[in-house]
């Protein structure tokens, strides 16, 4: 009964010319927008041919929303989804007192698109439908991906810069770690389908495979340690042996910390873990430490609202100087970029989303929600994702969180 009210689907009605025309924008923002074949340069914020092409779609999206505000409204009125309005008119706001307004406008305007494609898919799909429309579109995009690495290599592989020995998979999606991310949330796809659908079909483990493989080519770390640690948790938070491997996970952490802390040397175990072969990559996480600390600099300079949605790259990376190992577009970090961008009254917002999320998780488990779910807030932890320029795990996320509302109103 909760279950068909929050779908929000008449089964007797078959597809919709609006069902038909959300399902092309899905596959678009999820496939389309994440094909990318030139890299800007740092700070660069112009308009181009395919940022373009997005803030149209932004535009339209939109344009749809307001056509059916009246299936929007419920969604705003539970607790998640009024955080998220206010994270929204916020994020559109603070284009006023950003030093690139046009550009925190067009991104803010890509975050509402986002939500409000989330909001009206609750609509028209069921969790089955959905997951296997996203799911379809991440698998072309690496199978695409797959092919440019056998005729375009020059394209689709990432040669090894000065510190780095080997090559990384890009695809099509212009960086590993882009690709990366996609590859992760195929395989989580294609796991939770397994976990959850009586029919366990060859196109399902096919997918797991294909999305682990691609993630494995991309020498994403961050994406295939999110990836997994999200899987075991979900997979495994009900076994005993589970809790139990978590908890002797963190003594050994705090246990690890105590004796570097007494000058214990781990050079030689942390070059094992660097691609560099340096351990000073994975003491510093690839320098984030570094892009941490000035973030809170920044943040300290205007700490309630911010320096404007997603518009602090080029302030950011005149931080630092040449000598620095990676790129400072940003902080790597999810909520800092967001407490950048709208300061500490966004970065509110957003923990009440999580939490909320985080508690449904544990008061009704389901599985590929809270598989994607920790995914993104893992993964988030060392890369900006959801509050950067919009990706389709906003899109995924969004429709979770407003979901999240849905139960909890039905359920009442």
């Amino acid at each position: 009964m909760i279950s068909a009210l929050v779908n929000m689907r008449e089964a007797s009605v078959g597809p919709s010319l609006q069902r038909k025309g959300m399902t092309l924008l899905i596959i678009l923002m999820t496939f389309g927008f994440s094909l990318s074949f030139r890299e800007r340069d740092l700070g660069e914020t112009n308009l181009d041919i395919q940022n373009g092409a997005k803030f149209i779609f932004w535009i339209f999206i939109l344009g749809i929303a307001l056509l059916n505000v009246n299936k929007i409204q419920p969604l705003i009125a539970t607790p998640s989804g009024r955080a998220l309005s206010l994270l929204t008119i916020l994020a559109l706001t603070s284009a006023a007192w950003s030093e690139k307004p046009f550009y925190s406008l067009a991104c803010a305007i890509g975050f509402a698109a986002y939500s409000a494609l989330a909001s009206m898919s609750l609509y028209e799909y069921s969790d089955v439908d959905f997951y296997k429309i996203m799911r379809h579109s991440l698998f072309a995009f690496v199978c695409i991906g797959f092919v440019g690495a056998a005729f375009f290599p020059e394209l689709a592989w990432q040669p090894p810069s000065v510190e780095e020995t080997t090559n990384r998979l890009q695809g099509f999606a212009v960086n590993p770690n882009n690709f990366g991310r996609v590859a992760a949330l195929l395989f989580l796809l294609g796991l939770g389908a397994w976990m959850t659908d009586e029919k366990r079909s060859f196109t399902l483990a096919f997918s797991i495979a294909i999305g682990l493989t691609g993630l494995i080519l991309s020498g994403s770390r961050t994406a295939l340690l999110a990836s997994l640690l999200a899987a075991s948790f979900v997979l495994f938070r009900k076994n005993r042996i589970f809790q139990l491997s978590l908890f002797s996970i963190a003594l050994l952490s705090v246990g690890v910390l105590f004796f570097m802390s007494y000058g214990v040397s781990l050079t030689t175990l942390f070059k094992n873990f660097s691609r560099t072969g340096l351990e000073s990559e994975v003491l510093t996480l690839t320098g984030r430490t570094e892009l941490w600390s000035a973030a809170f600099e920044m943040i300290a300079e205007r700490p309630l609202f911010g320096w404007g949605y997603n518009s602090t790259e080029e302030q950011f990376s005149l931080l630092f100087n040449h000598e620095f190992y990676g790129t400072p577009v940003n902080p790597h970090q999810m909520l800092l970029h967001l407490t950048l961008g709208v300061g500490l009254v966004g970065a509110s917002l957003a923990l009440v989303i999580f939490s909320l999320r985080l508690r449904t998780m544990v008061t009704r488990p389901n599985i590929l929600n809270d598989l994607i779910c920790l995914f993104i807030l893992i993964y988030g932890l060392t890369e900006v994702d959801l509050f950067g320029t919009p990706l389709f795990t906003s899109l995924i996320f969004f429709r979770i969180t407003l979901q999240d509302g849905l139960i909890r109103g039905y359920s009442r």
